[in-house]
């Protein structure tokens, strides 16, 4: 999912205003936290939420582990942040 397709997805739920502040806040709020260099694991990273995440911490300098069910998606989003992928479902005792 391209940035501006996930801000589209995000604009529907939320509207456009709202979006934008959500986006700024998440920023401003990741640049005062020391992400750059650190790994972080986000789950239902490969679309959604989870995939803005993984994107704001890469765009940080955060290693990112993408663990999802979409094995396709997640890898292509893993490849594109430098990251990895994990095949993960977090309902499963024996994935967490």
């Amino acid at each position: 999912m391209e940035k501006n397709e996930l801000m589209k997805n995000i604009e529907t739920v939320v509207g456009r205003e709202k979006a934008i502040e959500m986006v700024r806040k998440a920023h401003t709020q990741a640049a005062q936290l020391d992400i750059a260099g650190k790994v972080f694991i986000v789950t239902g990273a490969a679309s959604g939420l989870g995939e803005g995440t993984a994107r704001m911490l890469a765009s940080h300098g955060g290693k990112v582990v993408i663990a999802d069910l979409q094995a396709e998606r997640g890898e292509a989003v893993a490849r594109e942040l430098g990251g990895t992928y994990v095949h993960c479902d977090v309902a499963q005792e024996a994935d967490a």
